[in-house]
């Protein structure tokens, strides 16, 4: 029910000032004020959105599992040199579509909720339509080169004409995409997450279902791409619906181009966008590289490599959603040593997490990659054993990096990834050329270990200048690593011995030595009752996880 009220609205935690207008007690603590239809966060804002992410890991779960659905269904019904040209061309539109968002996305995110506290609908919503118009701007000057140069550059760059209707389809979605991205990053200023998430699960589904469609009369690599045109454009009418109902007020169109309000998004944008462009390059250059240099078959054993690689990746970038408004208030707090306490345990965790998975990639990769994808894109084995190691470092990285943005060093976070950048492109224009896939693999792993080794600096250096110690648990991480490395030898030793139907051994094997990686890592004291009580309070994983872990720890210090 409505009513008049005074409560305290809170930014950040810290400011503090009336509210005015009608405002509803919902369950818990939280308050929602309904000026304009946005939701304003407590004082403990750390706590609600950790307790408000599963609506988000979940969705994030559910879309990265459609998302390897449809990459398996297209590995399993386009030939290796469709799927190769598909992922080079969406590689290829990848490393240019980030020059397309200055650090728009990252502006909207922070300044749409000053305005909402400061109760400036009309700021918010000039602040919209500016962004909207110099970002299609930016679009247009990217997407139209792109669409009327497509066929020189099929040629040119892939070698493959059949490549110029992939960017041309690709070149219009980039539009749509456009206006997608600005709502969605406006949502998220609202503090949409559920919306958001809701979007991201129909953007995949869409894909998936359109082509399962188009299979009916014949799968390529255009296709696909169309697949993906008709998705982008179903999500950017569902996000503006979702803005609209959020903010009425986005439905008065006015255009106010103003040069202050420009430099200040500019100024925010900056560090942003340089890091994004960073990682962007990071991630779809080489193969990029790849089809310039070699052929779109290794294009497609690489894309089978690497986003296998990447599940490893899923742990630690699920606390990292969380994580990174519990370091900014534990910061703003003056608590400098429960940051250090924090990511010392969690680095221990994402790694007792990660290595499981990585030893089945780099024990049995013959067998995960015939499994899902076929037998066809084997060659992809030794690229992911070599991925699969790079990316438990990229993980650590990805929660070292959070610190770096909680503690107000973003810009620390953009010179590690920068720094990753080039040294990536150096070592991959020296060896993709020769080794193809094993070159841009190897050219991977030592850019994620650089991630790993930069950032870890960076945030011992912040942290010692608030005189607070960091160094990483060497002795757990050690001791997680033997457990590790003694499995790996029970694999390779089993392997030897049984003797069964590939599925089979691999069942028993896998059984076996999750058992005994579990019994090590119990009774080697990696991780203590006090830290996950720590856990507790920081509302970084589930309670009953929690609970089950402790039991277990008990039960193995026992025996």
């Amino acid at each position: 029910m409505r009513k008049v009220c005074s409560v305290e609205i809170h930014e950040y935690g810290r400011m503090r000032k009336s509210c005015d207008e009608g405002c509803e007690q919902t369950s818990g603590r939280v308050k929602i004020c309904f000026f304009r239809g946005v939701t304003l966060m407590p004082k403990n804002y750390a706590e609600v959105v950790a307790k408000g992410t599963g609506v988000f890991f979940a969705a994030t779960i559910l879309s990265t599992i459609i998302g390897y659905l449809l990459r398996i269904y297209l590995a399993r019904n386009l030939s290796v040199a469709e799927y190769g040209l598909f992922y080079a061309v969406m590689s290829f539109i990848s490393s240019i579509v980030v020059f397309r968002n200055i650090g728009f996305s990252a502006a909207l995110a922070k300044f749409i909720p000053e305005f909402v506290v400061k109760k400036q609908p009309d700021s918010i919503r000039h602040l919209i339509y500016l962004i909207v118009f110099l970002q299609s701007v930016l679009t247009l000057l990217i997407a139209l080169p792109l669409f009327l140069l497509s066929d020189s550059l099929a040629i040119a760059i892939f070698e493959n004409e059949h490549a110029s209707l992939v960017l041309k389809i690709f070149s219009i979605e980039m539009v749509f995409t456009t206006f997608s991205t600005i709502f969605n990053a406006s949502l998220q200023g609202f503090q949409r997450i559920k919306q958001i998430s809701m979007l991201n699960v129909c953007f995949i589904s869409v894909v998936l279902l359109i082509t399962l469609i188009f299979s009916a009369f014949g799968l390529n690599a255009s296709r696909v791409a169309l697949a993906y045109l008709g998705s982008s454009i179903v999500v950017a009418a569902l996000s503006f619906l979702f803005l609209v109902r959020t903010f009425p007020e986005i439905l008065k169109i006015e255009l106010r181009i103003e040069k202050e309000r420009i430099m200040r998004i500019l100024k925010f944008g900056a560090p942003v966008f340089i890091g994004t462009v960073s990682w962007s390059l990071l991630s779809n250059f080489d193969t990029v590289l790849l089809t310039v240099y070699r052929s779109v078959e290794e294009v497609a054993y690489y894309q089978i490599a690497i986003p296998v690689a990447r599940v490893l990746m899923f742990f630690a970038s699920s606390l990292t959603v969380t994580l990174l408004p519990v370091i900014s208030e534990l910061w703003s707090g003056g608590k400098f040593n429960y940051v250090s306490k924090s990511v010392t345990l969690l680095t221990k965790l994402s790694l007792i997490g990660i290595i499981p998975f990585s030893l089945v990639f780099v024990t049995f990769p013959e067998i995960v990659i015939n499994l899902f994808f076929g037998s066809e894109y084997l060659p992809a084995t030794l690229p992911l054993q070599l991925l699969s190691i790079g990316c438990i470092f990229l993980a650590i990285y990805s929660i070292i990096s959070s610190v770096l943005t909680g503690i107000g060093k973003p810009a620390e976070a953009t010179k590690v990834i920068l720094a990753a950048f080039l040294i990536n492109l150096t070592l991959n224009l020296i060896l993709i050329p020769n080794y193809g896939i094993f070159g841009s693999s190897l050219s991977a792993l030592v850019s994620y270990v650089s991630c790993f080794i930069l950032a870890l600096h960076a945030v011992k250096r912040e942290l010692k200048r608030m005189n607070v110690e960091f160094t990483l648990p060497l002795i757990s991480l050690i001791k997680i690593i033997i457990a590790g490395m003694l499995t790996t030898v029970l694999i390779f030793i089993l392997k030897g011995v049984v003797i069964a139907h590939p599925w089979v051994e691999f069942s028993l094997i896998l059984t076996a030595s999750a058992a005994v990686y579990a019994l090590l890592i119990l009774n080697s004291g990696c991780v203590t009752p006090e830290e996950l009580r720590l856990l507790t309070r920081m509302n970084v994983l589930p309670t009953l996880l929690i609970k089950l872990a402790m039991r277990l720890i008990r039960k193995g210090g026992k025996d």
